[in-house]
């Protein structure tokens, strides 16, 4: 009798587990399943061929392949600023670069710098909530965190809509655009990097 309840209730348990996960399952299959059409005053203003005309600007960039140097370029910019960061990231995890770049930012909401990170919703949920580091970041009166498309398994139509976008401005005049992945796959010699590209406006 005993045996036959358990069980029962492992019958129970499993078959809520697959309903959650179909109902998860089929609101990320669904919720991308119709993309939207592209209008035709965008088909024309893509086809104008103004907005890649040679000109001279006042730009200067530098490719940063290495992560020990686009992290070093990135406290650079966070301590030189003198108005504004905005800061967009897929994860931001408080690791040894990750609390470099924390505490740059906190000494530059000390100075009165307006700190406006924005991280994906998802990768906040498993690596910011709880921790101390970014707590004692957003309770900076100069600090406003936003997260984008915050993970709710209730909305699970939602789930798939992730934020890769990664960028560091600073004061609207100078930015690193790309992240700090180096991935080496099982096949030992294929190594994915991230490029970062580091403009400035002279």
């Amino acid at each position: 009798m005993k045996k036959h309840k358990i069980c029962k209730n492992l019958l129970v348990i499993l078959a809520i587990f697959l309903c959650v996960a179909f109902y998860e399952l089929l609101g990320i299959c669904v919720a991308y399943k119709k993309q939207p059409e592209v209008s035709n005053t965008t088909k024309k203003e893509t086809k104008n061929g103004s907005w890649n005309e040679c000109s001279e600007n006042t730009e200067r960039a530098v490719i940063i392949e290495k992560n020990p140097e686009a992290l070093l370029q990135r406290v650079r910019l966070i301590k030189n600023a003198k108005k504004e960061i905005i800061l967009s990231t897929f994860a931001f995890q408080s690791d040894e670069s990750g609390k470099l770049i924390l505490g740059a930012l906190h000494d530059a909401a000390d100075r009165g710098v307006h700190i406006r990170p924005l991280v994906d919703g998802m990768e906040s949920w498993i690596d910011m909530e709880g921790n101390p580091y970014f707590y004692g970041l957003s309770s900076h009166e100069n600090v406003e965190i936003k997260l984008y498309n915050k993970a709710n398994p209730l909305k699970s139509w939602k789930m798939m809509g992730r934020m890769h976008d990664k960028y560091l401005i600073a004061d609207g005049k100078r930015y690193i655009l790309g992240g700090g992945e180096e991935i080496h796959t099982i096949i030992s010699w294929v190594i994915f990097r991230d490029i970062r590209t580091m403009t400035e406006t002279c």
